[in-house]
Order: structure tokens, then C-alpha cells, then sequence
């Protein structure tokens, strides 16, 4: 207890100095080590590749808030740029690309991050390939989610790297979000997403990232440079899925709300909807009847940065204000759900990898996680109890019928759960425990497979 104090009474302590630009750029160099303050390159045309800026830096001349400099400071803890704390995933085989488009009527700048695997890990048999949206937290960028723990095993699970566990042959996209305000920001700056609270102080973005999403999955399916006589990537349109940490989470939550015409299933890990009175999300309704897209959602009951109880307005001042709680989420995405629902326990056992990089020094895992399928659509008896098969299955039990898996970790804090990797020590002091039981990864994947447009 003594070490946590220690520790986030030292936080605190750094964040009070950052009145000063100096002290800023010092917390900069801090979070992401080998950064300078040197001028971004010129910006290449949109589709082609841009080089990478290291730039972390708050928008124009203006000093960043208190809370917007907490936020830098824990998320630069949670996934630092450009190194792995739990020791060392292989490299992927595949390349990651720098990309820009132009979006909307203004055509305003906005970047992302493409990995493609390599053309082995990609079945011929087939015509065309899913697509996995990887949103980032906040004041992160897409660089920083590209090279997180997560972000690498995305990649290498697209590699075909685990595919005892999760099928591979798909592309993943790091989207980058913007500035506060809205304001464009390339793939290695610090950014937010624009998620469904209309409280600014929780949700300093007012950008269009429902339609940025949008355009970034037409430009891939339809303009991408192509060796083929047609240009685009071959995406199975049926099979986009967004995964989301945190303020992505929030982004994520919002895709699977009012996207359910692009996106076939979302996954958000330590993310909320906002409280109904700040809620500015209109549902995609299919005949008028609200059709939110299957979500897969993970939260730890010890995460403080957003909280896994319902958070009333005016509470102290972090950016859990006004939220739902996890539980109340998950009520609310099957409410807008159609269907009758059962709930049946998920076993969750993952066998130890190879490719495993989590240090034997890692302290032993003190949380507990249990994971649970919210069916819908379910064949009953006249008495209410289900029809089950002599495995004793559910019937019908078809995959799409999993329309919420909802994943909760006692004592789990504000980090991604991960068999594979640790996030080190200094981390799970600030942030919470971390929970190694299971891998975000390989449960949003597998719960992706179940689900098409």
C-alpha cells in the first residue's frame, strides 16, 4: 500500500509541473523514449506512404489541461512507444503501412496505420479477407497501438501465428484519432476518439469518426493501390470487426451502435457507454427496431479510470463522470437487442503459446476472470427451461446467436488481460492488477468469427 501511494502521489506530483512547455516536453521524452521536438516531415498525398512523426505534443501553442496531461501520463505508462516491458513477441511477418485520405466535405487529413500479412498467411482458396479496426486509448496514437502488446499479437494473429487458437489470414487496421477540438493529427501523435458522451471535459472531440471509419474501410475496399487490374484490397465487406481499449473502447461501443451497416461485431476492453443524459449515439435501426452489432465487452472490477460501477455526474473530477457501469452496458446492448436471452458460462482455458513473453519474474496473477454468452433466440419448454442437445448445448445454437459475451475480471484493473505478455510492474502499481488467464486478443478474435454481416 505504502509503494502504491508512493507511486501515485509521485504522478500526481509530475503532472502538477506541466504548466511549463519545458516541463511538457520533458514528460514527453519521459513517456516515449527517443523523441525529439523536430519538425514533422512533409505530408505525402493522400494514399501514399508518409513517413512516421514521433511528435507527442498538445495542439498549437496551448498548455494541456490537468486531466489531459493525467491521461498522457498513465496511457505512456500502460504502452510505452516502441518497446515491449514483458520481454520479446517474434516480429511480424507482414508490413505495416502509413496511409492518409482525405474525409468528407471538407476534406479534412486523417492517417492509419494498414498491416498486411504476408500472402502465405492468406488462404487461396478464398476471394476475400475479414478486416479488424484496432482503435487506440486516449492521448495515444495509431503508432503506439501498433507497437502495444495488443497491437503486436494482432498483427502476429493475422500472421497465422496462433492458429490453433484464433484463424489468421485477416488485415488489421490502427486507426488514429484527432485532436482535441477535432483537428488533424498524424499516426504517431497523441490523439482521442469522439465516443458518445456529449460532455467535453469527458469527450474534448467533436470529429467525425463514425464517418473517418467509414471512409478508411471504403478507400481499402475500393481505392487502395492494387497490383490487381482493379485497385482495392480484397475485404470480405461481411466481416469487419472493430476492437477498442479504453477511450477506443468508447469508439469501438459507438461502431457497433451506429455503424451496424459496416461493422458485423465489436469488442471493448475497459470501455462504458456514457450516462442516458449525455448520450448523443443514434442507434442503426433495421425497420425501426434498434439493431446494435454483437459486442464482446472485458472490464475489471478494480479499474479506476473507468470505473466498472455505474459513475454519477459531479464525482471527482476524473473522465468516468455520468458513465454506466459495465453491467448496465451490457443490460443496455442487449435491450436494444431483439430476441429472448439465456446466459451460460464461457470456458476461457487458453493453452501457454511459444511465442509466450511474459517473464518468469512476473508476479503470480491475483485477479479472477469469468466470462459469460448472452444468447438470444433460444428454443424453450412450456416450463421456461431450454431445449439442449446430449452435450447438453443450447438449442438453436447457431454462432450468431452469441450476440453479448461479457467478460468480467475480479480485481482487474485498467489494462488488457494477456496470457502472452506483462505489462511490467510500475504499470500494475498505477493502473491496476493484470489479469494472465486470458488474451483480449484471442477472445475478441474468436468472437469475431462468429459474426457477419
Amino acid at each position: 500500500m505504502m509503494r502504491k501511494s508512493a507511486m501515485v502521489s509521485g504522478l500526481v506530483g509530475l503532472v502538477m509541473l506541466l504548466g511549463s512547455g519545458q516541463a511538457w516536453s520533458g514528460l514527453r521524452t519521459l513517456l516515449l523514449p527517443g523523441n525529439t521536438d523536430s519538425a514533422a516531415e512533409e505530408e505525402p498525398a493522400p494514399g501514399q506512404l508518409g513517413a512516421l512523426g514521433e511528435l507527442l505534443a498538445p495542439q498549437g501553442d496551448a498548455q494541456p489541461s490537468l486531466q489531459q496531461s493525467l491521461d498522457v501520463l498513465v496511457q505512456g505508462l500502460l504502452q510505452p512507444s516502441g518497446r515491449n516491458r514483458a520481454g520479446t513477441l517474434p516480429a511480424a511477418q507482414g508490413s505495416l503501412l502509413a496511409q492518409q485520405i482525405d474525409v468528407g466535405a471538407d476534406a479534412v487529413r486523417r492517417h492509419f496505420l494498414l498491416y498486411q500479412p504476408p500472402s502465405a498467411a492468406l488462404d487461396p482458396a478464398r476471394t476475400n479477407y475479414p478486416l479488424v479496426l484496432v482503435l487506440h486509448g486516449l492521448n495515444q496514437s495509431a503508432q503506439q497501438m501498433s507497437r502495444s502488446n495488443s497491437g503486436r499479437i494482432w498483427q502476429l494473429a493475422a500472421d497465422g501465428m496462433f492458429q490453433d487458437l484464433v484463424e489468421g489470414g485477416f488485415y488489421v487496421v490502427f486507426l488514429s484519432g484527432t485532436g482535441i477540438g477535432g483537428g488533424s493529427l498524424g499516426p504517431a501523435s497523441a490523439a482521442t476518439w469522439n465516443d458518445c458522451d456529449t460532455m467535453r471535459f469527458n469527450n474534448p472531440s467533436s470529429a467525425d469518426d463514425v464517418g473517418y471509419t467509414r471512409a478508411v474501410v471504403d478507400y481499402l475496399d475500393e481505392a487502395f493501390p492494387s497490383a490487381a487490374a482493379t485497385p482495392g484490397l480484397p475485404i470480405d465487406r461481411t466481416r469487419v470487426y472493430a476492437y477498442g481499449f479504453s477511450n477506443g473502447a468508447g469508439m469501438a461501443l459507438r461502431l457497433g451502435r451506429e455503424a451496424g451497416d459496416l461493422v458485423a461485431a465489436v469488442s471493448a476492453v475497459s470501455g462504458v457507454d456514457p450516462g442516458d443524459a449525455n448520450d448523443e449515439c443514434l442507434e442503426f435501426e433495421v425497420d425501426g427496431i434498434s439493431a446494435r452489432r454483437p459486442a464482446a465487452i472485458m472490464h475489471g472490477t478494480a479499474d479506476l479510470l473507468t470505473p466498472y460501477a455505474n459513475a454519477a455526474c459531479g464525482g471527482n473530477g476524473l473522465a468516468q463522470n455520468c458513465r454506466l457501469g459495465h453491467a448496465d452496458t451490457v443490460t443496455a446492448w442487449k435491450t436494444a437487442s431483439d430476441g429472448n436471452f439465456m446466459v451460460e458460462p464461457l470456458p476461457i482455458a487458453f493453452a501457454k503459446s511459444a511465442v509466450n513473453a511474459r517473464p518468469a519474474s512476473a508476479p503470480a496473477d491475483r485477479t479472477e476472470i469469468a466470462c459469460f454468452h448472452h444468447l438470444r433466440n433460444i428454443r424453450l419448454r412450456a416450463n421456461g427451461t431450454p431445449f439442449r442437445d446430449s452435450a447438453g448445448n443450447l438449442l438453436p445454437a447457431q454462432p450468431d446467436d452469441v450476440r453479448v459475451e461479457d467478460c468480467i475480471i475480479a480485481g482487474g484493473g485498467h489494462v488488457e488481460p494477456s496470457i502472452l505478455t506483462y505489462v511490467g510492474r510500475a504499470t500494475e502499481l498505477s493502473l491496476g492488477r493484470q489479469n494472465n488467464d486470458a488474451e483480449s486478443v484471442f477472445l475478441a478474435a474468436r468472437f469475431f468469427a462468429r459474426h457477419r454481416r
